[in-house]
């Protein structure tokens, strides 16, 4: 019996990837933000689903766009270079596309834990100008402080 060895949990994403992939993700430049080193990727893996989030695959120049769009709506908020912005939230597509967006606008996303207390939750956010809050714990409400 052949003993096969499969990737650890960690790791799955390897599945997609050629042999080598591990190594090459080790190897990429300093200088470069988290998007711009998926963007590249973008076109080189268009036909790999960017996210499967319960079934719904969403492609990869879809992302893209959903992520541009999340730029252009946090810069006109006037949200720039620099800026921490709290992120409490379930970690969705729509999630990911806007912490990728602050990445493109220069700004920092920080995610802080669902568990907070609403003393704590306050006190997370009351330096920040603004914050993406999407929680059924506070009213089902999805708004950006500011």
């Amino acid at each position: 019996m052949e003993n096969k060895k499969f990737p650890s949990e960690e790791e799955v994403w390897l599945k997609h990837y050629e042999k080598n992939a591990k190594e090459n993700s080790n190897n990429i430049e300093i200088d470069k933000t988290l998007w711009e080193v998926l963007e590249e990727k973008i076109f080189e893996y268009e036909n790999i689903p960017a996210v499967d989030y319960y079934g719904r695959l969403i492609r990869r120049l879809e992302f893209r766009k959903m992520v541009y769009n999340w730029a252009k709506s946090f810069k006109t908020m006037g949200i720039k270079k620099g800026d921490i912005v709290p992120i409490f939230s379930t970690f969705t597509p729509s999630v990911s596309a806007m912490a990728l967006a602050l990445n493109v606008v220069g700004a920092v996303p920080n995610f802080i834990k669902l568990g907070l207390s609403a003393e704590k939750y306050n006190e997370e956010l009351k330096d920040g100008n603004f914050a993406v809050i999407l929680s059924p714990l506070y009213n089902n409400t999805a708004y950006l402080k500011m």
